[in-house]
């Protein structure tokens, strides 16, 4: 066995690389042509619903907005909401009392 791999030092790496070759080979065989996405907005799409990427979050306009966005996000009930001014802009911090008795502080951004 020495003898034979000392003849040939690369016949490992070859085969390796040959089944690694093979393995891809058959794999990029298996993608339906269905799956090929043309536009960017259909990327998006098929992203967001497999869970890789948020959708684009919404500003509020004001207080009431914000209460809106943050109770459709995350349900509950709002306890308060406060407007904040940062570097970044205006955002609004609301209190949500959830079902299971928790208190969650959720930021939105403003306009």
């Amino acid at each position: 066995m020495t003898q034979r791999l000392a003849t040939k030092p690369f016949a490992r790496i070859q085969r390796y690389a040959l089944a690694f070759a093979f393995a891809l080979a058959t794999m990029s065989l298996c993608v339906p042509a269905s799956a090929v996405i043309t536009t960017y907005e259909n990327r998006q799409t098929v992203i967001q619903k497999a869970g890789f990427l948020t959708p684009k979050r919404q500003a509020a306009s004001n207080a009431a907005d914000a209460a809106k966005i943050a109770q459709a996000r995350h349900g509950g009930k709002v306890v308060k909401v406060s407007r904040v001014e940062t570097n970044r802009g205006v955002q609004y911090k609301v209190k949500l009392l959830l079902k299971d008795g928790r208190v969650k502080t959720v930021t939105v951004n403003g306009r």
